[in-house]
This record gives C-alpha cells, sequence and structure tokens, in this order.
C-alpha cells in the first residue's frame, strides 16, 4: 500500500502513516503540493524522515518541523552527525528538530539586532577552551569572511560577528540584496 498522508503542514512537510501504523513527519521538495490526507506519499519527495518520540504529539512536532527552514534542519543534522562520528551514535529527531529551532531564533534576533549577554561567558571559555572557540577556528569549511547563512526574509545589512574572551572578534559578511 505504501505510507498515508494523514496531514499536510505545508508543500514541503506532511504527517503521515507508514504501513507498520506509526506516525511521522516528512520533509521533502513539493512533497505536500496539492496533497490530501488519504493520499499515498510519493517516496521520491521524501528527503527526511523524523519520527516523533518520547510520547510526542506528532500533530505538534509536524508544525514545529514546518516552521524551520529546511536548510536549517539539514544544517542542525550535519553539526550533529559532526559531533557524533566518532561515538557511533546518532541524534534523535527531537534534539536535531530542537537544535535547528534554536539556530532559527537566533538567526532571527540576529536580524533584528538583539543581542543576549551570556554571563557565564569566560567560564565556560576558561573550562572549555576547544569547543567555545568561534566556529571559523573550529571548522575548517568556514573561514573570516565566509557568508554567514541566508535568512528567509529580508536580510539585516548589519555583518555578523562572534568572538570569545581572549581572541579577536570574526566578523563575516552578509550577502546584499
Amino acid at each position: 500500500m505504501g505510507v498515508e498522508i494523514l496531514r499536510v503542514f505545508n508543500n514541503n512537510v506532511v504527517l503521515a502513516r507508514t504501513d507498520a501504523g506509526s506516525d511521522v513527519i516528512l520533509t521533502g521538495r513539493g512533497l505536500g503540493f496539492q496533497a490530501r490526507p488519504g493520499d499515498t506519499v510519493d517516496q521520491d519527495k521524501v528527503v527526511r524522515v523524523f519520527v516523533p518520540e518520547d510520547g510526542r504529539d506528532p500533530d505538534n512536532f509536524g508544525a514545529l518541523i514546518s516552521a524551520i527552514p529546511p536548510e536549517l534542519l539539514l544544517l542542525a543534522d550535519q553539526a550533529l552527525a559532526a559531533s557524533d562520528a566518532g561515538s557511533g551514535r546518532r541524534a534523535s529527531s527531537t534534539t536535531v528538530v530542537g537544535l535547528a529551532d534554536h539556530i532559527s531564533f537566533a538567526l532571527e534576533r540576529l536580524r533584528q539586532g538583539i543581542e543576549i549577554e551570556y554571563p557565564l561567558r569566560a567560564e565556560v571559555a576558561h573550562l572549555y577552551p576547544r569547543s567555545s572557540r568561534p566556529p571559523a577556528a573550529s571548522s575548517s569549511s568556514s573561514t573570516p569572511g565566509s557568508t554567514c547563512p541566508s535568512p528567509r526574509r529580508r536580510p539585516s545589512r548589519s555583518p555578523c560577528t562572534w568572538s570569545t574572551r581572549g581572541s579577536p572578534p570574526v566578523t563575516c559578511r552578509r550577502p546584499t540584496v
């Protein structure tokens, strides 16, 4: 029979029921376009499958996923996969979505120019120097002056800057519109 659509959240996110009877959230470009509850999912369009864990309501979990830009879900998944590479374990769907949601709100605050002070920054940098380096210093794929993730809405013209205590700030340029 296949995987049956239960609810369409948007063109890219649907709630579906597998043949085994479990509810899953599926993402993929155009997956929900002109789809209706009861339709069979086009498996070729499925990019990612999220399984609600810990008794979470699949409807609410799907709504949360549909509110997060797909590129941030991919970014969070890649970051967690890189951090778990040596351990042999895989981050749960809940962790991936939670991190992507956190990144989404952090970028929104950046767009709005809202700064949040972190009072324990110096202590954390002292106790965990490797973990608290700026992304440019800890990632080979990111270099100072590289482009920040592009926002979904109107971008801010301000550069994004990060630094840790005792190191110079690193600034990246935003794409101009």
